[in-house]
């Protein structure tokens, strides 16, 4: 675990050095290295809880969430903004894990989740196109916009990551065994509810801060791979958590690099790698590789 944890660790910093050299801005180094283990820390936390559905879903929550911000306060990327946003959405991906907690299908709450919120989205977009020209693009939700981000934003993105990693780290093996068995979990007395809504709460957070940084369209896809990815690898927790992060780290700093010199999207780079590197293991998996 400790070599692998150093391995991953020289990998990103040779990675972040290897872009300083090549002309890179800090900032945008800083924010992919960031990105990643955001994603790289929330993946396995959905692969344990069995919450794809909700993952695929949470794009449909973040773009209404920060569309209807934008339209209540007049203004995008601001301290307001990011409150309204968080909130809406927050309160969204809690009110889905009710609705399944209180036995409703989770297809069937997805699906009326979905449609819900995409068809408020379009109506409040509309809108948000038509009055916000001069100051808003809607292109930045659809397809991100991450090289554009500023010194504030990326001490939010900073906190969000701090955040997501602690309650993680803390929460990682009670959230597995949910997964395993959750009815020797209750049995156990421990306080479900409390590991139930962390999932809930950090999607819903963190998909407001990361929807400008990869886009509508790749947000569930770099919320799936790292997990699938580090499944393929090893089926031991904590390893597949460490494979995860610096991975997804990895695959983030990678995709920027390449992204910069080829002129293509940053976050259809990093969707790149991490589908590249996932056909890989998936392969190694096959054929007795490992």
């Amino acid at each position: 675990m400790r070599d692998l944890i150093i391995l991953y660790s020289s990998l990103i910093l040779a990675l972040i050095t290897a872009g300083i050299l090549l002309g890179l801005e800090p900032r945008w180094l800083l924010t992919f290295a960031s990105l990643g283990l955001i994603f790289g820390f929330l993946s396995p936390v959905i692969a344990a809880r069995r919450l794809y559905y909700l993952s695929a879903a949470a794009p449909h929550s973040t773009l209404f969430s920060v569309a209807l911000s934008i339209m209540v306060t007049g203004a995008s990327w601001s301290s307001s903004y990011y409150l309204v946003a968080v909130i809406v959405s927050v309160l969204l991906m809690l009110g889905v894990g009710y609705m399944v907690r209180s036995g409703l299908d989770p297809d069937v709450a997805t699906s009326v989740f979905v449609a819900g919120t995409t068809a408020s989205s379009v109506l409040i977009l509309y809108y948000v196109s038509v009055n916000y020209r001069m100051t808003y693009s809607v292109n930045a939700l659809i397809l991100g916009d991450p090289l554009l981000i500023s010194y504030n934003e990326l001490v939010v993105l900073s906190l969000t990551l701090i955040m997501t990693a602690a309650l993680v780290i803390t929460t990682f093996r009670e959230n597995v065994c949910a997964g395993v068995d959750i009815d020797l979990l209750k049995l156990s007395g421990v306080k479900l509810i409390l590991y139930d809504l962390m999932p809930y709460f950090l999607l819903g957070f963190a998909s407001v801060v990361l929807l400008r940084l990869v886009g509508y369209v790749m947000s569930h896809v770099m919320i799936l791979l790292p997990s699938l990815i580090s499944m393929n690898l090893s089926k031991r927790a904590c390893v597949t958590l460490a494979h995860s992060v610096g991975l997804s780290a990895s695959s983030a700093l990678s995709g920027l690099i390449l992204s910069t010199y080829l002129n293509i999207s940053p976050s259809g780079s990093v969707g790149l790698f991490l589908t590249l590197i996932y056909l890989g293991t998936f392969i190694m998996r096959r054929y007795g590789l490992e």
